[in-house]
């Protein structure tokens, strides 16, 4: 009776699929607004900026449906303070790489920005565009024990969007559905952020 082989090879690697870390408030609703008000929304930390909580049905803010539920988060520039950034503290499980998952656009019919999103010293930049996009920024800080960091959303200068150029003053980022991915440090994510070259000190 000959042995009958299989037909897939077994894999060498685990399965593993990336756990999801809840960040507090990370989709916006847990503040009610009617139209939109400038504040600071729960779970989150403001620092020299102005930030709005924006409901879907309100056109001021440059309409269109919102990727998740009825409100989004807006930062908007301070003209001649820097930085500029909406940041709330996290736990990092040790030996853990990192994704960070949002939605982002830049204000529509304004300027074009850019936004650095960071873990910690780790930073990421993204420009924008003008349509709600899914971003997945990668990390990998590789702790060594678990520790307590910074996420962070930060209005990035741009040409278009310069803190000390008051011709500049209407650039906004707009964000909805803030969320955290991890999975083991032996799963690397393919593009690997480099350093800030200045980092922010949170």
């Amino acid at each position: 009776n000959p042995t009958t082989l299989p037909t897939t090879a077994p894999s060498m690697y685990p399965t593993c699929s990336p756990t999801t870390k809840p960040l507090i408030n990370g989709d916006f609703e847990a503040d009610s607004v009617t139209g939109w008000k400038y504040m600071v929304p729960t779970g989150w930390n403001l620092v020299n900026v102005y930030c709005a909580i924006v409901s879907s049905t309100d056109t001021s803010w440059g309409g269109g449906a919102v990727p998740s539920g009825k409100y989004f988060g807006v930062i908007q520039r301070k003209y001649n303070i820097w930085p500029q950034y909406l940041y709330q503290v996290i736990t990092i499980p040790a030996q853990v790489s990192v994704s960070i998952v949002l939605y982002a656009r830049s204000r529509p019919f304004y300027p074009i920005v850019a936004m650095s999103v960071q873990l910690g010293s780790l930073s990421v930049v993204q420009t924008l565009t003008q349509s709600w996009s899914l971003y997945t920024l990668d990390f990998n800080p590789t702790y060594s024990t678990s520790k307590n960091v910074n996420i962070t959303v930060q209005l990035y200068p741009t040409a278009t969007c310069n803190p000390i150029d008051p011709s500049t003053d209407e650039c906004s980022i707009q964000i909805d559905k803030v969320t955290l991915l991890t999975r083991s440090a032996s799963q690397t994510p393919s593009t690997a952020p480099t350093s800030s070259p200045n980092p922010t000190t949170l």
